[in-house]
């Protein structure tokens, strides 16, 4: 049991960590699907043997890192309720992001909002491996945007 959560939380933090360095990068590279892929690819590279195992059970059969981060833009006309979920609105003379600029309602929530929620969704084993897949591809599709 022990080594299962540590495992689990392994690739975890390898996808998390992914995440956060990816926000930080030079915003040319994040610019379209080409973009996303580039990133995706090199994302790959550093992930842990376990890391893309587990990525690899959310992910349909044949679909790879770089196809999902690119899934959550793609989808975006047929998933309209979608759209504050890739951006925040905050006042430009503000100079942080507050929680207080986050929607009234959770299901209509930022991009914030929806990177933490998505986060502990994707490592609920209680969650379907739908609702999981889909919460991955949006985390992967805001890791790789252009900030």
């Amino acid at each position: 049991m022990h080594i299962e959560k540590t495992r689990r939380s392994s690739w975890f933090v390898s996808l998390l960590t992914l995440l956060v360095t990816f926000q930080a990068a030079t915003p040319a590279w994040a610019r379209g699907r080409l973009g996303h892929r580039v990133i995706a690819r090199l994302a790959e590279k550093h992930m842990t043997p376990e890391a893309k195992a587990a990525v690899a059970a959310l992910l349909e059969p044949g679909e790879l890192l770089a196809d999902a981060s690119l899934w959550a833009d793609e989808n975006r006309g047929r998933l309209p309720k979608t759209a504050p979920w890739h951006y925040v609105d905050f006042p430009l003379d503000e100079p942080k992001y507050d929680a207080k600029f986050s929607g009234d309602v959770s299901s209509k929530g930022c991009v914030v909002d929806k990177i933490n929620e998505f986060r502990l969704v994707v490592k609920d084993k209680s969650k379907s491996i739908e609702e999981r897949r889909f919460a991955l591809r949006f985390l992967l599709n805001e890791a790789f945007q252009e900030k």
